[in-house]
């Protein structure tokens, strides 16, 4: 991938990273999805969670963990490519060779003979 592009998706996933973090998740709201679990005569269909929990049925809120699961995936990967361009940018140090394996082997064989 060329650098242009990469920087365009940098900007993208940034701007859609504030939207996560200021509570948009870009048109996906899975917040007030819910499954009843008893009380079904309570609920109407199409009625919100709010309304459902106040009528005192058992409901599941599978909605707030989708949407949990979803913002973190994208906060994620937004981190993940920052470090990634981070590290790109300054390379660790190269690590000191140390002996050679002759030089070890030379060693090993003269603390042997003494």
């Amino acid at each position: 991938m060329q650098l242009c592009s990469r920087n365009r998706l940098l900007r993208l996933a940034a701007s859609y990273a504030r939207q996560v973090s200021d509570g948009g998740s870009g048109g996906l709201d899975f917040s007030a999805k819910y499954v009843v679990l008893g009380g079904a005569d309570k609920v109407t269909e199409g009625m919100p969670l709010a309304a459902a929990k106040a009528a005192g049925a058992n409901v599941l809120a599978w909605g707030d963990l989708v949407s949990v699961i979803f913002n973190f995936v994208i906060l994620a990967f937004v981190i993940f490519q920052l470090v990634k361009f981070a590290n790109r940018m300054n390379p660790p140090a190269a690590a000191d060779a140390g002996p050679s394996e002759v030089d070890l082997l030379t060693e090993i064989r003269d603390a042997l003979k003494k």
